[in-house]
């Protein structure tokens, strides 16, 4: 990082946005772009992105051109030592990045393998969040993620004012394919789904921040006998397992469409959804993105308390011990999930919704 560095007085022509992975974060991410727009309106905005996340970004507007990493191509490569090809494909891709002659290069991921993306495209000025791994070193200026605001995605707020761009009011921006909203349109009429339903969003890549599993087809029943909706259950097909498990001790209240769907198919769903109840997933953050009434149950995590939104209601209530992210004290009890009752979530449903 070179401390002499400041930010250009030119207007940027080009920018670059670097955020790889994963679904809530480049949810939180995609307010970047209406931001940027707003203030400079002829800029061009390109974005980097893996590939497995193509769907939540390719269909935006405000994007000129979307990299694909293919990440698990090169993992594929790399192992079976395969070098000429894989070298061969890294040029292709920094001669593209280079090309564009960008004026701003936005490292919003700030790790080692997302710095590396920003130094091979050089740029004119490269701003990293939160960069650490050493990635920092290839940085013109690095913003700190530390912030007091309460509100989603704090962070990106704290970017824009530090690249001088009021953020306002700025909305998480995401759009979808039609392709991918006919797809879910398809899925709820195999489902016999034909009115408003609730999804549920209850799987992460971390066991604390779960809710009570068992809880879940509870909450399944009483939303279906209070206000008649359906629930449907949307996960990866590694949650495929747990997510019939509580469609069928549910009975009837809700099905399962995990394992079933894209990223951008799974998003439709919600997208078309009366109701969104999750955890600390990037799933139940789409909600927010498309303005859906949703409840949000956060505990071992607290990305926000403020969702910015009206028929949002975030369920947190702060422990000695929490926010503990990955270093869980309480021997597997998870206490500050366990707390959450089915009736506190109900509760919280009867506000957002009516």
């Amino acid at each position: 990082m070179n401390p002499n560095h400041r930010l250009p007085v030119t207007p940027p022509r080009r920018i670059l946005i670097i955020r790889l992975s994963a679904i809530g974060d480049i949810v939180f991410a995609s307010g970047l772009i209406p931001a940027l727009k707003a203030r400079y309106p002829n800029v061009v905005i390109d974005w980097v992105v893996e590939e497995s996340y193509q769907d939540l970004l390719k269909a935006h507007p405000g994007l000129d051109k979307l990299y694909l990493w293919p990440r698990r191509r090169w993992g594929g490569l790399w192992r079976e030592r395969q070098w000429p090809t894989l070298i061969g494909e890294m040029k292709t891709l920094i001669k593209q990045f280079r090309a564009r002659r960008y004026d701003w290069i936005l490292d919003t991921q700030g790790l080692f393998k997302s710095g590396l993306f920003a130094r091979l495209a050089q740029g004119q000025f490269r701003v990293g969040l939160g960069s650490r791994e050493g990635s920092q070193w290839w940085m013109d200026q690095v913003v700190s993620r530390k912030t007091q605001d309460r509100r989603i995605a704090s962070e990106y707020l704290q970017l824009l004012r530090e690249l001088g761009v009021e953020p306002g009011d700025t909305p998480l921006d995401i759009y979808l394919s039609l392709g991918h909203q006919k797809e879910a349109e398809d899925i709820l009429k195999g489902l016999n789904i034909h009115g408003p339903y609730v999804v549920m969003c209850p799987f992460t890549t971390r066991p604390q921040k779960h809710w009570l599993q068992a809880r879940w087809p509870q909450l399944a029943k009483s939303v279906q006998s209070q206000w008649g909706f359906p629930g449907l259950v949307v996960g990866a097909p590694s949650d495929k397992e747990a997510a019939e498990d509580i469609a069928k001790e549910s009975g009837a209240a809700c099905l399962s469409a995990a394992g079933l769907t894209s990223i951008g198919v799974s998003a439709a769903l919600i997208q078309k959804a009366a109701l969104v109840v999750g955890v600390d997933t990037g799933m139940t953050h789409l909600g927010i993105a498309f303005q859906r009434p949703m409840v949000a149950l956060f505990g071992a995590t607290r990305p926000y308390l403020d969702p910015g939104f009206a028929k949002a209601k975030v369920l947190y209530r702060p422990r000695e011990c929490s926010p503990c992210r990955k270093r869980p004290i309480c021997h597997g009890r998870y206490d500050c999930m366990r707390e959450w009752r089915v009736s506190d979530v109900m509760e919280a449903i009867e506000k957002v919704i009516r």
